[in-house]
């Protein structure tokens, strides 16, 4: 007898973006939950790009801290707080951010080690 299981990875992964922070479900989580902080930035396609960061990979960083958030992880979600990074993204793809949630699919290139969150359509979720 052949059994597919059920994985909590085979649901989409949503960001939340809020005017003061940044929220990934459960499933857009799962690449941070050993994060140290994360680094946040835009590709080329508009899209928000996110890769965890080990405690490591953060202490040998040249850049200067520049796009090195903290994030908080808990069981069902993870949480990247700062009204100052959310007005640069609202400002950058010409969103108005409130306090009324905007959800985005997202998708985790593990080739890369990045999350990114497609903000060229509202998810309906």
């Amino acid at each position: 007898m052949q059994i597919t299981w059920f994985d909590e990875k085979t649901k989409t992964g949503l960001a939340t973006f809020y005017k003061t922070n940044l929220t990934l479900n459960a499933v857009a989580a799962i690449p941070f939950e050993h994060a140290y902080v994360v680094r946040i930035g835009l590709n080329d396609d508009k899209n928000v790009v996110i890769r965890p960061l080990t405690k490591n990979e953060a202490d040998s960083d040249t850049s200067g801290g520049e796009g090195i958030y903290k994030i908080a992880c808990k069981k069902s979600y993870a949480r990247i707080s700062s009204t100052g990074l959310m007005s640069q993204i609202g400002a950058a793809l010409g969103l108005e951010l409130s306090d009324k949630p905007m959800q985005f699919e997202s998708e985790f290139l593990e080739k890369e080690n990045l999350l990114v969150i497609k903000t060229g359509k509202e998810s309906k979720q």
